[in-house]
């Protein structure tokens, strides 16, 4: 009789462990790739990115090996509605490439809002504590009292960010181009195939 409340205990232990695990993990990466195409010495693998929809999208460009290992440089970009983006790699040994588009790697803002200092410079001369006597005390009495309730209201200062937020809801209008070409036959190899691409907004 004695042993059930000790197997429930450890069971709500092992329960809320495997929630603790869980909640620590990091979030999956929203990733779109290619398939593999192959790329020779001299060639030059291409990823062309564009936008034909109405609102922003935030993404990571780059190409990566049949292993899963980034080559090269990934490009972050934010492309606009109507815009492009273009990531390109020459290639000196000859592999296997797959572009890949990244959506959980948004781009930092690129002016971040400052925040005033909140202690004032302490070699500021401080303010005489009594006011000089030889100004007049009494205050003219024709002055209005009243003041005018149609002044316009100061805008308020808003926080910048340095992009819009479009909450990525712009990225379902992409149109990815994978392209491997050279500088003598032009292009070889072109796929439009892309895996895991964000559904288009209705």
């Amino acid at each position: 009789m004695k042993l059930i409340p000790i197997i429930t205990i450890i069971g709500v232990v092992a329960s809320t462990s495997a929630l603790a695990d869980r909640s620590t993990q990091p979030p999956k990466p929203v990733l779109a790739t290619s398939g593999l195409l192959s790329v020779v010495t001299g060639q030059t693998a291409k990823l062309n990115v564009v936008n034909i929809g109405d609102k922003s999208c935030n993404l990571s460009l780059a190409f990566v090996d049949d292993m899963g290992m980034v080559v090269g440089t990934p490009l972050p970009s934010v492309i606009d509605s109507g815009k492009s983006a273009v990531l390109e790699l020459p290639v000196t040994d000859s592999q296997l490439l797959r572009a890949q588009l990244n959506f959980s790697s948004p781009l930092p803002p690129t002016n971040p809002p400052t925040t005033p200092p909140t202690n004032p410079p302490t070699d500021q001369p401080t303010p005489p504590t009594n006011p000089p006597t030889d100004q007049p005390t009494d205050q003219p009495t024709d002055q209005p009292t009243d003041q005018p309730t149609d002044q316009p209201t100061p805008p308020t200062a808003q926080s910048g960010t340095g992009h819009k937020k479009s909450k990525n809801n712009g990225c379902g209008s992409l149109i990815p181009t994978f392209e491997v070409g050279d500088a003598v036959g032009g292009t070889q190899v072109l796929t439009n195939a892309f895996f895991g691409m964000p559904q288009p907004n209705k």
